[in-house]
């Protein structure tokens, strides 16, 4: 959506329970309608996925995604969280500034995941073995493929002027939902099958757009004839 008139420049209706796979689409569909890239893309936690960050930054798009809020547990030892990943040396460097090595490469079944698997070789000596792992062999860190584009999203949001960016997605994209569902009193779909819903869909979607661009053109006094 362009921010400052509220246009809709990409649309999709999808039956897959979460939108994490389709803001690359999304991009490039709207790179493919307008010609254009946003400066910055932002999307809301649904599209939280490190495999699309990565995808998203190979073809060079700028994002920002609101990651999803983590369920709080009380930390009874050292977190995930707590460990150093260090890049050049392939390691995780534990609080207790113990290194973990990568030993292996795992598939996730479910998920269809490249897993790198890390573990201490010292975990027998650590004097704070009782906060890390009660494994025998030690605590087990292992790394999703595509964390390193995770990482960097994260670092991204941390600066202030990006901070600002999210804090404007709600209020540039709700809208739209508001438009439809509170003054075109649309609150279902009428079919059933995917091709039907996303040809109603698009309908909607157009309608708001020759609302939008109609005000631009009249406020320029465009006048167009056959």
């Amino acid at each position: 959506m362009i921010q400052k008139k509220q246009i809709i420049v990409a649309s999709i209706a999808t039956n897959e329970e979460t939108d994490n796979h389709l803001i690359t689409k999304m991009i490039d569909e709207g790179k493919e309608n307008s010609g254009k890239v946003a400066n910055v893309t932002l999307g809301d936690a649904g599209y939280f996925s490190g495999e699309e960050i990565s995808k998203a930054e190979t073809k060079g798009y700028t994002i920002l995604v609101n990651e999803p809020p983590k369920i709080s547990k009380k930390a009874e030892g050292f977190r995930k969280e707590d460990f150093e990943y260090n890049k050049d040396k392939d390691i995780y460097v534990c609080p207790s500034n113990r290194e973990l090595e990568f030993r292996h490469k795992i598939k996730k079944r479910n998920k269809n995941r490249l897993i790198k698997v890390y573990r201490c070789k010292e975990h027998k000596t650590c004097s704070n073995r009782a906060l890390c792992s009660s494994n025998k062999t030690g605590r087990r860190i292992e790394r999703y493929e595509f964390e390193e584009s995770l990482e960097n999203q994260r670092a991204k949001q941390k600066l202030k002027e990006n901070k600002k960016l999210l804090k404007k997605r709600a209020q540039i994209v709700e809208a739209v939902f508001g438009w439809i569902k509170h003054n075109g009193n649309f609150t279902r779909w009428h079919y059933c099958c995917l091709e039907s819903v996303e040809a109603q869909w698009l309908l909607l979607c157009s309608s708001i757009k020759l609302r939008k661009l109609y005000r631009v053109w009249d406020v320029k006094g465009l006048v167009y004839s056959n």
